[in-house]
């Protein structure tokens, strides 16, 4: 989806180019509505996808009531399969790892409205 929203940005940009009305201002606001609408639908759909991997996870390796010495081993494979299947991420780490590649992308806003 991030690809998507970097080429309707550069076709914003090179249509007001070709038109020569040519604000930045614009640019980064349609960048930004266009993050918005990707984040709304990415949130309920990857909060349904954590929960049926979790149905998965606990399909494949029930607990259940396993013996003392098999207690570890089976947690070990719930884990396992849980990073494989990104279930023990969460929309809030999700957005932590996200701040780094968009940091950036707010200062050069900031500084492109602030330079006005």
């Amino acid at each position: 989806m991030g690809g998507i929203i970097a080429l309707l940005v550069i076709a914003e940009a090179t249509s007001q180019r070709m038109t020569g009305h040519t604000d930045i201002e614009t640019t980064l606001v349609f960048g930004a509505g266009s993050s918005a609408l990707v984040a709304i639908v990415y949130a309920p759909v990857a909060a349904k996808l954590r929960q049926r991997g979790r149905e998965l996870v606990d399909l494949c390796h029930p607990l259940g009531k396993p013996a003392p010495d098999e207690l570890a081993e089976a947690l070990v494979k719930r884990s396992r399969l849980e990073t494989a299947l990104g279930v023990d991420r969460t929309a809030f780490s999700d957005f932590q790892t996200n701040v780094v590649v968009v940091g950036p992308l707010l200062a050069g806003a900031a500084s492109a409205f602030l330079s006005r």
